[in-house]
């Protein structure tokens, strides 16, 4: 069994070589870590922050899934885009929010198995949709919607 602690924003493996398929798969996931935090913004940092806020107020931690893998997705963002809305459903799922002017608006929703769901409105004929999986970076479609909004 593999054991992963944050540590003043990044994720470290204590002592321990990761055994196993999803072990290795979230070695991989969490590989960039520690270079992202060098280089996150005041803004990632808020969306950190909330993330932590949502685990605490489910009785998790930020080291449970989807948690784990929201904070993942927050690192792969371009670090110029503004930060969303960041929340936790009652599904399980942690969404993240962006509105912007003329009833724009982008939502992507991330499952503890890497499922991004997204709905993206530009416009009453611009909207799109997608189930997409999210592994340590954020699909294109995704990012575009996302800069179409704000």
């Amino acid at each position: 069994m593999s054991a992963y602690v944050l540590n003043r924003n990044h994720w470290e493996m204590p002592n321990s070589p990761a055994a196993g398929g999803v072990a290795m798969n979230i070695v991989k996931l969490l590989a960039k870590l520690p270079e992202a935090s060098v280089s996150s913004s005041a803004g990632q940092s808020r969306s950190y922050d909330q993330l932590q806020s949502l685990a605490n107020a489910n009785g998790m931690t930020i080291l449970d899934m989807p948690f784990m893998l929201a904070y993942n997705f927050i690192n792969a963002l371009p670090v110029n885009l503004r930060n969303p809305e960041i929340d936790y459903e009652d599904d399980g799922e942690v969404t993240f929010d962006w509105v912007g002017p003329r009833r724009k608006m982008m939502i992507v929703s991330l499952s503890k198995t890497g499922k991004l769901s997204f709905a993206c409105r530009i416009s009453d004929i611009d909207k799109q949709h997608g189930t997409k999986l999210f592994i340590d970076s954020v699909p294109q479609v995704v990012l575009d919607c996302i800069q179409k909004v704000i």
